[in-house]
């Protein structure tokens, strides 16, 4: 599963779903997937209506995204930071295939240092995320399962994006400090695809994508890092080792990958070496929209 063929040269907390949703088969019902607490309640019973902060849309034009082929030659990222296009092909426990074909180009880090205390610094990514489903399961529909009890949007099912670091990356650094141990790799989420619709037999579904995370609170990027080690950073900052998609949904049991805490199912991958959870990343904090 997560098969991936890489159209890359390299260059969060999500699945922020109500705390209710840990009453609903999903990847935060069951694993620990961070909940984002809201002041709605119901019985079990209920469905309920949520008036969740609006998720940020991708405001910039993307990368065009060719058609996923296994012989495609990966595209060099354009952007200032994590850019690139991949298509990771992915296999469920029931034999329902899939690619999933992602482009992002970040144009802009969008340094700041007007709301983080002296000595310390934000970027806030601006970026394009685009994101199709290719149904390569022959003679059948395939489509994904929203998280009961909890209204769309925010119950939607969501193929999630993240670029990845090594360990010793700068953009590393500061999580490792903040968690007073030595570095490991580490990620920050770019955004998210709504998987809401059925894609019909051979057919291509282009996913509506938002930016960050999807409580519309927190936005890609880097929170609250040493101001001295931005130009460190920076640098880094387009050279990602790999690009990394998880699920989260209420049918996530159907993916028989490792279930990250925050991210939820990693089902996917730019690199083979990162396919299916084989490296569980630590998150880096995102800064508010």
């Amino acid at each position: 599963m997560g098969r991936s063929t890489k159209k890359l040269k390299t260059g969060l907390a999500v699945a922020a779903v109500l705390s209710l949703a840990a009453c609903a088969q999903s990847p935060a019902a069951s694993s620990g997937l961070t909940q984002v607490p809201m002041n709605t309640t119901a019985a079990p019973s209920q469905v309920v209506t949520v008036a969740a902060p609006s998720p940020e849309p991708t405001t910039e034009q993307p990368l065009a995204s060719p058609a996923p082929a296994a012989s495609q030659a990966p595209q060099a990222p354009s952007g200032v930071g994590p850019s690139g296009s991949f298509v990771s092909k992915i296999k469920d426990v029931d034999g329902y295939t899939f690619d999933l074909d992602v482009t992002v180009n970040t144009s802009n880090l969008g340094e700041t240092v007007a709301n983080d205390k002296p000595g310390f610094m934000s970027a806030l990514f601006t970026l394009g995320l685009k994101m199709q489903l290719v149904n390569t399961t022959p003679g059948r529909t395939i489509a994904f399962k929203g998280v009961d009890m909890v209204s769309k949007p925010v119950g939607n099912p969501k193929f999630l994006v993240s670029a990845l670091w090594k360990g010793d990356s700068p953009v590393c650094a500061p999580v490792a400090a903040a968690q007073n141990k030595a570095p490991e790799a580490c990620a920050i989420l770019l955004g998210y695809g709504d998987a809401d619709t059925p894609t019909a037999v051979g057919a291509t579904s282009t996913l509506k994508t938002f930016k960050g995370d999807q409580s519309g609170n927190l936005t890609a990027g880097m929170a609250a890092f040493p101001e001295k080690d931005w130009p460190a950073i920076k640098a880094a900052m387009a050279e990602p080792a790999a690009f990394m998609v998880s699920y989260d949904g209420g049918d996530y049991q159907r993916f028989d990958c490792p279930m990250h805490q925050k991210l939820g199912k990693m089902v996917g991958a730019s690199v083979p070496e990162y396919e299916c959870g084989a490296v569980e990343p630590e998150l880096v904090q995102l800064p508010e929209s």
